[in-house]
Formats: C-alpha cells, sequence, structure tokens
C-alpha cells in the first residue's frame, strides 16, 4: 500500500513539473541569439561600421561608464585592424544601473547618431570617461563633446529629451537581457559569446581565425 502511494505521488510531482515547464516555456519562449542580435536597418546605418556582408560580426554589449568597456576598446580596435574588411560591428547599450551617467551618455550616443557622428562620439565617451564619469555636472561635458565634434547643441539637447531616444537605450538593453547579458562589456561574435577585454582579445581572436578559414577552407 505504501509503495502505491510513492508510485501516485510521484507521478503527481512529475505532472506538475511538466505542467510548470510548458508554463514558463509559454511565458518565456527560447530565444535564439541570431533572431536578438539581428539589427534593424536604422541601427545597421548609424550603430554599426564594416560590410553589411561581412562574413564575420561583432555585437558588442557595453556601457560607456564601464572601466572594464573603455579598457576592452584597446583589443577590439586591434582585431578590426587585424582583419579589414571581414568584420561588421554592431553597438548596443547596455547601461548598468550602479552607473549614474549611463544612461544619459548612451542617450547622447544615440542622438549623435542623428547627425552622423555615432563613432565619433562613441570613441570620445570611452576616451573621456574619467573626466564625465565623475563630474556632478556630467550634462555639460555631453553637450561640450557634441559642439567639440560640431553638432548643433539645440538640436542636440532637444534630441536627449525625445522619448524615443530612451526607448532605443532599453530595447538594447532588454535584447542583451534575453541573451543573457549580465556584465559588460559583452562581445557575441558570430553568435558566440566573449565577456570582457581578455576573451575577446584571445578567444575571440581565435574563434575568428577559425571561422575565416573555415570559409575558405584552410
Amino acid at each position: 500500500m505504501r509503495q502505491a502511494r510513492y508510485v501516485i505521488v510521484g507521478v503527481i510531482i512529475i505532472g506538475v513539473l511538466v505542467a510548470l515547464v510548458m508554463t514558463l516555456r509559454h511565458l518565456y519562449p527560447m530565444v535564439k541569439p541570431a533572431e536578438v542580435l539581428k539589427p534593424s536597418v536604422e541601427k545597421l546605418n548609424t550603430r554599426s561600421k564594416g560590410p553589411n556582408n561581412a562574413p564575420i560580426v561583432i555585437v558588442e554589449y557595453s556601457d560607456y561608464q564601464c572601466p572594464s568597456c573603455r579598457t576592452a576598446q584597446e583589443p577590439l580596435h586591434k582585431i578590426l585592424e587585424q582583419f579589414p574588411g571581414l568584420i561588421r560591428l554592431e553597438s548596443k547599450s547596455f547601461p548598468l544601473q550602479m552607473h549614474r551617467y549611463s544612461f544619459l551618455a548612451a542617450l547622447a550616443a544615440e542622438c549623435a547618431g542623428t547627425f552622423g557622428k555615432f563613432w565619433l562620439y562613441h570613441e570620445l565617451l570611452f576616451e573621456q570617461q574619467s573626466e564625465w564619469a565623475k563630474d556632478p555636472d556630467a550634462m555639460s561635458l555631453m553637450l561640450a563633446y557634441a559642439n567639440d565634434l560640431q553638432i548643433p547643441i539645440e538640436p542636440f539637447v532637444g534630441c536627449l529629451d525625445k522619448s524615443e531616444m530612451g526607448v532605443r537605450v532599453k530595447e538594447d538593453k532588454r535584447s542583451g537581457e534575453l541573451l543573457s547579458v549580465n556584465s559588460t562589456p559583452t562581445f557575441f561574435i558570430n553568435g558566440e559569446r566573449f565577456v570582457g577585454a581578455k576573451q575577446l582579445s584571445e578567444q575571440g581572436t581565435a574563434f575568428i581565425k577559425e571561422k575565416l578559414n573555415s570559409l575558405t577552407g584552410k
């Protein structure tokens, strides 16, 4: 009798677990990196560089106030120089809550992109990170950087106030969360994840070489 009772309880538990799994799949469907990482046409034009048909696509999730993200720029640039014409780089913002000005910086970069200056502003934010990240009046510095790049200030300020700019930044972060990004910088190279400057420089470079060799039959 006791054994039969255990069997019945076991069947009930299995049934509950199956139902739970089915419910979770419905609420949180499996996410394919290729689907999440696919950029819109607009983002291809403003926040990517390199051939659209490049065999290697690097998607970077970064926080402009993150010191590790700044450190990762050097190995990232080396990779782009090492494989000219073979890589498309796409930038996505992933502002961390712990960084006070990271969302503002992401907004400013988005707005710079509307004036065709995304990458220049992007680079400037990392170069000057130690300056604006500690300044209580970071907004003034964001405007100064725009002025340095000859972006008209009044339209730039108007852009910062547009809700759609904030939506773009939040969409970037949401796409990262769907891919379980929880630290910055995180890179996806043809869908393969690499976290931090060291992984990008070592494993990332090796992965790119392997992919390119497979395409050329070497």
